[in-house]
């Protein structure tokens, strides 16, 4: 989630389609300019999609760099950690309960 250098790619304008093409390539751009023209999109990063990244990411060890990527403190990583955790364990405790109903133990 690192910012990358800028380049210049045929057919796409310097600026935001510039900044797409750099994080999905620029034939997916291109395909994105030929098939939604004129469309504005506004990408948020949601706290569900943060809480995603650090189920996906979350190594033991790096909510520091996981709270830089998103301009959080670590305090918020933590918190998400936590709520991830706590719906693992109802998840689980509801897989065991659905398999009791069905003489599953």
């Amino acid at each position: 989630m690192r910012k990358k250098k800028r380049l210049k790619y045929d057919g796409i304008p310097e600026g935001d389609m510039t900044m797409v093409a750099n994080v999905i390539g620029p034939e997916a751009t291109r395909k994105l300019m030929h098939e939604l023209p004129g469309i504005r999109i506004y990408i948020q990063r949601s706290k569900e999609y943060r809480r995603w990244y650090v189920r996906q990411y979350f190594d033991g060890g790096n909510q520091r760099e996981i709270a830089l990527d998103f301009g959080v403190s670590e305090r918020v990583i933590e918190k998400d950690i936590v709520e991830i955790q706590r719906q693992r364990k109802q998840e689980r405790e509801e897989e065991e309960r659905q398999g009791s109903l069905f003489g599953v133990p």
